[in-house]
């Protein structure tokens, strides 16, 4: 039986090795925050490379000598689950034999809570605390001050991750956290990440906030159009075939540097081409990743109001410029207040963004999907 050519491109989960697509720019500025003690907010939409850059980045800065937390948010539910889940995430990153973990908490805290461990499946062992109720408060001001006990003591260098960090608003944690970690200083190094632009920006802008002015904000850009010819070409030659810079330049326009979008196009771009990706193969290729994508379109899109409907479709009409323009309102009989509205939901839900007076869709391909079906 003839065995079958791998494919060499890979989305839907973490990128890393030869999947990962250069970032050496951002990982090396990250990395010098990171060993001069900065917090720092990472933010980007969805599908854009943020898991796969973060994990990187902690892969990077543990072969450097630096202790690294990291800790998803996500799936957090509520604030002793939060407890439980960073207390996992620091066990694991700062006590090197973990039979030892109560001798290791001894030497930095007060101890009012007591170590479970719990043996999975999969041979893993994950750690969480037990306390009563009155003491919540109190054991999670502990397990906060953990990481900077740990490096003042050992004269360490410590990162923490928290990714997902706009879901720390839904716990109710954010004065909590930061009364905590305001006194950690150049001991320990916060780098908060998200995919709620928004929500950050109210997090982390406003006055009236906790996190107010307390990091450096890097905004992830798309990785260059002359990083993503070579990676490309690079796959397509090491499986015997051939694509053309035009073709990885029109892939590139589509998706807006997207990598997600750019490998699952071009994972079907080589699957259905031949010895050569053809401009037909590239058209055939995008209907069946907007083929597998219209489910999610489709309930997204429905679950919005009509005005909000039509504000998309006005963005998309008008390439987000000049929305409010007599002649754009009157084509799609919308008053500018509606329209004003519509827009101010679609900006919270993060469906939008607003950059320099121009609004645009932040998905490329749901932008591809709508301007194909309405």
């Amino acid at each position: 039986m003839k065995h079958r050519e791998r494919n060499p491109f890979y989305f839907g989960g973490i990128v890393s090795n030869e999947d990962f697509c250069n970032r050496k720019k951002e990982l090396a500025e990250l990395k010098r925050d990171v060993f001069s003690d900065i917090n720092i907010l990472l933010y980007f939409p969805r599908r854009f490379g943020k898991s796969s850059l973060l994990l990187k980045l902690k892969e990077q800065l543990e072969k450097e000598g630096i202790k690294v937390i990291f800790l998803d948010l996500f799936p957090v539910v509520d604030e002793k689950d939060f407890i439980n889940r960073y207390f996992d995430g620091i066990v694991k990153a700062l006590v090197s034999k973990k039979e030892k973990v109560i001798q290791f908490l001894k030497q930095l805290t007060n101890l009012n809570f007591s170590v479970n461990s719990t043996l999975k499946p999969d041979g893993s062992i994950t750690f969480s605390v037990s306390f009563s109720p009155k003491e919540k408060k109190t054991v999670l001001k502990e397990i906060l001050e953990i990481p900077f006990l740990y490096a003042t003591k050992n004269n360490a260098n410590i990162a923490v991750i928290f990714d997902e960090f706009q879901e720390v608003e839904n716990l109710g944690l954010e004065k909590e956290i930061r009364t905590v970690i305001q006194n950690h200083g150049r001991n320990v190094s916060y780098v908060f990440s998200g995919s709620k632009k928004s929500i950050l920006a109210q997090i982390f802008s406003d006055k009236d906030r906790p996190f107010y002015k307390s990091v450096k904000k890097f905004p992830l850009k798309e990785i260059p159009l002359e990083e993503w010819v070579p990676f490309i070409q690079n796959k397509f030659e090491k499986t015997g075939k051939k694509i053309d810079k035009e073709i990885i330049k029109e892939v590139f326009s589509i998706c807006r540097g997207f990598p997600y979008y750019i490998q699952h196009i071009c994972y079907v771009l080589w699957e259905v081409s031949k010895e050569e990706a053809k401009k037909e193969d590239l058209d055939y290729a995008i209907s069946l990743v907007l083929e597998r994508e219209e489910d999610t379109f489709w309930e997204e899109w429905t679950n919005l109001p009509p005005t909000q409907k039509k504000a998309l479709k006005i963005l998309i009409y008008t390439n987000g410029k000049n929305i409010y323009s007599k002649d754009v309102l009157f084509e799609f009989e919308i008053t500018a207040s509606q329209l004003k509205r519509s827009v101010e939901q679609l900006l919270k839900k993060d469906i939008i963004t607003k950059e320099k007076g121009i609004y645009q869709i932040i998905d490329p391909i749901m932008e591809l999907w709508i301007k194909r079906n309405f």
